[in-house]
């Protein structure tokens, strides 16, 4: 059924030739489209201060066609191609849609005077658009008879562009917004939210499981409309951090630095890693870089950015912060350490494209992919961020007792050894250290029960998973002593390697980079098996809760009611249904992404380029339409 449209809008009772972006001899100006038709293109084409130096957004997007997407909130100018104007006409814009959009028609900016209004009749003002509300809507150039001279339907969604990518201005409202959620408590309710989902004792429903990448674009969005009730014309950007892998690889390559060095200890110059944190994401106005003492940012907007205390809180760790229980840090900062208790990853740790790019075409199931995504293509950026801080002379002093490959091996696993020991219930946190405590004297203690240190030790050291091989060499004494190191060591993750990682503003724009691949893996290769299949998740000890097609994800998400859009709605939404409304082909939600473009990934790695869909550009029947 056809949607009721409104009376037309007039955005421009009298518009100059001029006002279209014409030359002075009354001819369009050519804009070179990459049409993938036959046919002339005359049509309407949207730009913004983005689209005359990326290009247009959307490509790939069945439902987008070329030049055919706006943003909401953003100054839009509308420039007809394919038509001879001539130069002292006049003509007038209307826009169309629903009765709903009336309540929220577009604003004419007039470029002549510091006034905003619905219409303009200035004939030598330059006129642009700010559409307001998500949706579709048709607009047409007409002239002084009221003859249509074209028409098109225009797509508003919110656009999701590289962070490196923006513009100073859409960079800074990002970090500034996020600094406005840290002060007034807002971001807090995001940090409790995964604290409380993924720091749980009986199993993490958010990580290592099927449900990773649903929830996490749940939880996202939900954080996309906080950013937008500060700033309503951003999204949240995504981070290719395999860039960095490749800028890092290259300074690696002058230096002469070999590709592999064994056991790292305090060594991130030598293994090329130190590169990673010399890149622009961490400039003080960005993420900022973590250094001193505190390992914590010391300048710029995020500069000894504090983590919120509560000791009430159903998760929190010994000194009541917002932290997992297996945290003992007493720092009040947002902690980055790094490295883990000395020991140093090696910069082919980090995701690169070749990580992606397997990702991408590696497997036909989906089940497969939502496994490895969830590891080698995203979490080791987490972990290395993160690290861990407060061992003391934890490796030094285990060196004695086992091998140095044991030691390598160990110090990499520390990422979940202390929480999976917690989780077995092999360790309990403190239940209270008082702000005076010294780190020293808050660390986790051993669940002996009425075992002996040596029936303990060789309990838990059995488990080959968490400890491998070399664990099931040693005698009772060097058991001993591994077992009472990881006893009385007071763990201090860095907040990414943990469950309040979102109070780290470095966190939110990664799992967008794993949602855009997830996106360009269904357009260029869909799954042959989209079920979702089991092992539903890695800690099996509360029935897998979160990680199903049924269970629920961990926020309302804004999605349409059709992929044209008539409805826009935030709901909480089960994993099957959201990741069924994440793909392109049925596509629902309020944001795209810029591009599928990865230029940096070259040879045997790079990702083949879509092209712009052949059926995306309206008809008489398309159905115009603007969010409620």
């Amino acid at each position: 059924m056809r949607e009721r449209w409104s009376a037309p809008f007039w955005i421009a009772a009298a518009v100059s030739v001029a006002a279209l972006g014409l030359t002075a001899r009354g001819r369009i100006r050519e804009f070179m489209l990459s049409s993938n038709e036959d046919d002339c293109l005359e049509s309407i084409v949207a730009h913004n201060e983005y689209t005359r130096t990326n290009g247009f957004a959307g490509k790939g997007y069945p439902f987008i066609a070329e030049g055919a997407l706006v943003e909401p909130y953003r100054e839009t100018t509308l420039v007809v191609v394919g038509k001879d104007l001539q130069q002292e006409h006049f003509y007038k814009w209307r826009v169309e849609g629903p009765l709903a959009a009336l309540s929220s028609e577009p604003r004419i900016l007039d470029s002549s005077s510091s006034s905003s209004s619905s219409s303009s009749s200035s004939s030598s003002s330059s006129s642009s658009v700010v559409f307001e509300r998500l949706g579709s809507y048709r607009v047409s150039l007409r002239d002084a008879t009221d003859s249509e001279i074209a028409s098109r339907v225009l797509v508003c969604r919110y656009v999701r562009r590289s962070i490196r990518r923006l513009t100073p201005a859409d960079r800074n409202a990002f970090f500034d917004s996020f600094s406005v959620l840290a002060r007034n408590g807002d971001l807090d309710s995001f940090a409790r939210v995964h604290l409380e989902r993924a720091g749980g004792r009986q199993n993490d429903a958010l990580h290592d499981g099927m449900g990773f990448l649903t929830q996490h674009v749940s939880l996202t969005d939900e954080f996309e409309r906080a950013l937008q009730a500060v700033s309503p014309r951003i999204a949240v950007p995504f981070w290719d951090f395999t860039e960095d892998y490749e800028m890092a690889l290259a300074e690696r390559r002058m230096e002469k630095i070999p590709p592999r060095i064994a056991d790292h200890f305090d060594d991130d110059h030598e293994n090329g890693v130190a590169a990673l944190w010399r890149t622009d994401v961490w400039d003080a106005e960005w993420f900022g870089t973590a250094s001193g003492p505190e390992r914590t940012v010391r300048e710029g907007r995020f500069a000894f950015q504090r983590v919120t205390i509560d000791r009430d809180a159903p998760v929190r760790n010994p000194y009541g912060y917002l932290r997992s229980p297996w945290n003992t840090n007493r720092l009040p900062f947002v902690t980055r350490a790094h490295a883990f208790c000395g020991f140093s990853y090696d910069l082919d740790s980090w995701p690169s494209c070749g990580v992606h790019h397997r990702l991408t075409f590696g497997g036909n199931a989906w089940a497969d992919y939502a496994w490895a995504s969830s590891y080698a293509p995203h979490g080791s950026v987490h972990v290395m961020i993160g690290g861990y801080a407060h061992c003391g002379d934890l490796l030094e002093d285990l060196g004695a007792a086992i091998p140095p490959t044991a030691i390598a091996r160990l110090a990499r696993d520390m990422m979940f050894i202390p929480k999976n020991m917690w989780r077995a219930r092999d360790l309990e946190a403190p239940r209270y250290c008082s702000a005076d405590t010294p780190q020293a004297e808050c660390h986790m203690i051993c669940a002996m029960g009425n075992s002996s240190i040596d029936d303990f030790a060789a309990r838990v050291l059995a488990d080959r998973a968490m400890f491998g091989r070399w664990a099931g060499e040693l005698d009772d004494a060097r058991r001993r002593l591994v077992v009472e190191k990881l006893c009385t060591t007071p763990w201090s993750p860095g907040d990414h390697m943990e469950s309040a990682s979102p109070v780290d503003v470095s966190f939110w724009p990664i799992h967008p980079t794993i949602d855009r691949l997830l996106q360009y893996r269904r357009l260029v290769r869909p799954f042959a098996d989209a079920t979702w299949a089991g092992p539903y998740c890695q800690y099996d000890r509360s029935g897998c809760k979160g990680h199903h097609a049924e269970d629920l994800t961990i926020s309302p998400t804004r999605v349409f009611d059709r992929p044209e859009g008539s409805e826009l709605n935030a709901t909480l939404l089960t994993n099957g249904d959201l990741f069924h409304m994440l793909n392109p082909a049925d596509y629902r939600m309020a944001f795209v992404y810029e591009n599928f473009e990865w230029p940096h990934c070259k040879g045997d790695v790079a990702f083949p380029e879509l092209r712009w869909a052949l059926g995306a550009r309206e008809d008489e029947d398309a159905a115009v339409v603007v969010s409620s």
